[in-house]
């Protein structure tokens, strides 16, 4: 039994059981109809063939040609010719018409009318990406020709696949400077107000007792407090994301206690052990703590049966950090690790300290997660690809979540990319396991290949922002189509899989192929080599890739397209059949769900 049909197996003898959670949970209702299903992807801004409609639509007279009249028509509501006298419309029309008739028949037809108009639009979109302000959300300043480039992205992806993203969002296709600011309020506000913070305030000196009032108030070191804390918070932010993906538990929006101690040990401070007496200077490496003492202390729920807390007090649990009690939790850690009596110097230098240890545990979880799609989601031909394939994209997306109206959850989405799919680097992982020196080391995410906490990482860094952790605990915890498409990309970066040169050389006949023998040979007790060399792309979430993003997405997709159907060819070689694809995907859908969930 090959690769795709084990991993179908399995995939469908673990799916009652995960819906059946899920429906318990809430999170999965009973199905509805396919117009709901429609709905839910437009919404969603999907687009057709802007060319062809933009074709039709100012062919007047149908006769299947352009005109000079009609071209007039068309650039004239692109706003090409605003600002110009009659005599240098003529003549801007003129031109443009002579260029794109390549033949000289006086008319343009849709050929050529391809041309022209995405040469139209790309001009379009340098005049309309003027009044775009580049959020200043990428980890530092952009050079001159970046921030151009980032300019003339958003009249790109207005028209493009990701054009409802602003919808999820906050209204842009980023995670803008504003959001953050807002996040950082919401944050504050909840940590300010916390009685283990005032407790640490008063006995650090952030607050004093008011005489007449009996109640403690700010001095100027907290307002110092708060200000190095925003300075360095998007960089904690990215900190708070990663080790909430490390432990197998993960629920990925929080941090257990496990995950909290892999962050403390990762950022120099040790666990007491039964000789050590309270904090202090250990004699290895590092501080000693409480660690465990410290996790219940910042998480002991208040008493307020207000309306206002109700939903916090639902969503905090005592097992888990919500991120604004990390927040107060690296405040209280800093103050624990000083090589000074200064506070203020001990807290913007564990700051530092921290910031260096994330780039050392995983370089790129400190990169802001907006460079990525800076870098490698929002080009046009990545785009463009996901339009072409998008049908096929939605129904892959549909039978995980099945045909009620929700966004994939996180137990869906690792039952798709890990059993259903097989996005896991087993080949690989079994290679660094059996190279792994006996009793391991400290976990860290160095690897340069797909493992599990790298599904789990992908699915937190594909998802859009919310300024309120509480309120928006859904977002955090589901992941909309738009965001599982920039999860499937951040994945093709990632998977080790071969290229289409390497298929034509090696004579392999497609992807799967590849993939099925290299986890033969992985698994064997004297593994063997790899049937073909391993295309080395650098870091293995990192935006500098030998591949473009387009090349990088075709070769993911023909893997999954033919885990969906071994008998549906490659789309990288061209044989892909598309209707077989779409009666492999009907039959399995009819079998896990009942029915079809698309027309």
């Amino acid at each position: 039994m090959g690769k795709s049909e084990t991993s179908r197996a399995y995939a469908k003898s673990l799916r009652p059981a995960l819906l059946a959670k899920l429906k318990k949970t809430g999170k999965v209702s009973d199905q509805v109809n396919q117009d709901t299903i429609d709905v839910f992807f437009t919404n969603q801004d999907t687009l057709q063939d802007e060319t062809k409609l933009a074709f039709q639509k100012y062919d007047a007279d149908k006769s299947d040609n352009i005109d000079p009249e009609e071209l007039f028509n068309l650039m004239e509501d692109l706003g090409m010719l605003d600002g110009l006298s009659e005599e240098e419309k003529k003549e801007l029309c003129d031109e443009t018409f002579n260029e794109s008739d390549l033949n000289n028949d006086q008319v343009i037809n849709l050929s050529e009318f391809a041309v022209m108009y995405k040469k139209l639009i790309s001009q379009r979109e340098v005049l309309e990406s003027k009044g775009y302000k580049v959020p200043n959300i990428f980890g530092g300043p952009l050079e001159e020709a970046e921030e151009l480039r980032v300019r003339a992205m958003k009249p790109m992806l207005e028209r493009s696949i990701f054009a409802g993203r602003p919808k999820e969002a906050a209204g842009d296709y980023f995670d803008g400077a504003s959001l953050r600011d807002k996040m950082f309020k919401s944050d504050w506000a909840r940590i300010d107000k916390k009685p283990s913070f005032v407790q640490f305030k008063l006995k650090k000196g952030l607050a004093l007792m008011d005489k007449e009032s009996g109640k403690p108030k700010n001095t100027p070191l907290a307002t110092f407090f708060k200000k190095a804390l925003r300075e360095d918070y998007d960089m904690l932010c990215h900190c708070y994301a990663y080790f909430c993906c490390a432990s197998a538990d993960s629920n990925f929006a929080t941090m257990n206690l496990e995950e909290f101690k892999l962050m403390a040990h990762a950022a120099g401070i040790r666990e007491a052990g039964p000789g050590d007496k309270g904090g202090g200077k250990s004699k290895g490496p590092g501080f000693i703590m409480d660690l465990d003492q410290l996790f219940q202390e910042i998480n002991v729920k208040e008493l307020n049966t207000s309306k206002k807390k109700k939903l916090e007090m639902e969503l905090n649990v005592d097992d888990a950090f919500l991120r604004f009690e990390f927040m107060e939790c690296i405040m209280q850690l800093a103050l624990q690790f000083p090589k000074t009596d200064d506070v203020k110097i001990a807290l913007t230098g564990y700051m530092m300290y921290i910031r260096n240890t994330l780039e050392r545990e995983c370089a790129v979880a400190a990169l802001d997660r907006n460079v990525y799609r800076k870098d490698r989601l929002y080009e046009r031909e990545v785009m463009g690809v996901f339009a072409t394939y998008q049908a096929e994209l939605r129904r892959i997306y549909c039978m995980a979540v099945g045909g009620d109206l929700h966004t994939m959850t996180q137990p869906e989405w690792l039952w798709l990319a890990r059993d259903r799919l097989g996005f896991l680097d087993t080949h690989l992982i079994l290679a660094a396991e059996a190279a792994a020196p006996k009793g391991g080391g400290a976990p860290t995410h160095k690897t340069s290949f797909l493992d599990e906490r790298g599904l789990r990482l992908v699915f937190v860094w594909s998802q859009m922002l919310s300024a309120d952790e509480i309120k928006g605990m859904e977002a955090y915890t589901t992941m909309s189509f738009l965001e599982f498409l920039e999860a499937l990309m951040r994945c093709a970066d990632a998977k080790d899989l071969p290229t289409r040169q390497q298929l034509k050389d090696f004579g392999f006949k497609s992807t799967l192929e590849v993939i099925e023998k290299n986890e033969f040979n992985a698994s064997q007790r004297k593994p063997k080599p790899f049937v073909l060399p391993r295309v080395e792309e650098g870091p293995v979430f990192s935006t500098q890739k030998k591949h473009s993003a387009q090349e990088r997405l075709e070769m993911m997709l023909d893997f999954i397209f033919l885990m969906m159907d071994p008998l549906c060819g490659s789309l990288l070689l061209g044989t892909l059949d598309r209707k077989s694809l779409k009666v492999a995907m009907e039959a399995e859908c009819k079998e896990l769900h009942g029915s079809v969930l698309w027309a």
